[in-house]
């Protein structure tokens, strides 16, 4: 799973997120991810690739939602860099879309590749229906075949108290 959404409950290890902000109030504060942490983690996405296409997999689904790694880099609830991974939607796009270079580059055009992420994160100040539009576009730029759609994010303490929840 990895990522902001890591909670202790899951082998106590320590996560690595885009900024040092949980996923929720059940989550632990992850480790803002250097620079060479970033292409670690393009490389353990290729050697996970690696893996599923030694098991016989005919297709992969790179999962960028729910708090995943991938997810944290794209919502600016969870990505308050100020690099080129942060900021702007480009900027937050930039990892998920090194990674769906990097295993499109590896499996060639003939493989299936899908990725799954929000429609709308359903939190105020989370990304919206609008800008689910713009990233459904570049990852199908990027090469995708399929995108699987969710919604809904998982901010909940911290959004209760608030009454903040947009769902």
């Amino acid at each position: 799973k990895g990522g902001a959404g890591l909670t202790p409950a899951e082998g106590g290890w320590l996560p690595v997120g885009p900024s040092a902000v949980p996923f929720d109030g059940k989550a632990i504060t992850p480790v803002e991810a250097s620079h060479g942490e970033l292409e670690r983690i393009v490389e353990a996405w290729i050697a996970a690739t690696r893996r599923a296409l030694a098991a016989g997999f005919r297709l992969i689904e790179v999962h960028a939602a729910h708090g995943y790694l991938l997810a944290s880099f794209i919502s600016p609830l969870t990505n308050k860099r100020t690099d080129e991974y942060g900021g702007s939607l480009d900027n937050r796009m930039r990892a998920p879309l090194q990674v769906l270079a990097r295993v499109r580059e590896m499996v060639g055009k003939d493989f299936m590749i899908g990725v799954r992420f929000l429609g709308e994160e359903c939190i105020k100040g989370g990304y919206t229906t609008e800008e689910s539009a713009t990233i459904a576009l570049r990852m199908a730029q990027s090469g995708v075949d399929y995108i699987s759609l969710s919604a809904g994010g998982k901010f909940e303490d911290a959004v209760h108290k608030e009454g903040e929840v947009l769902y």
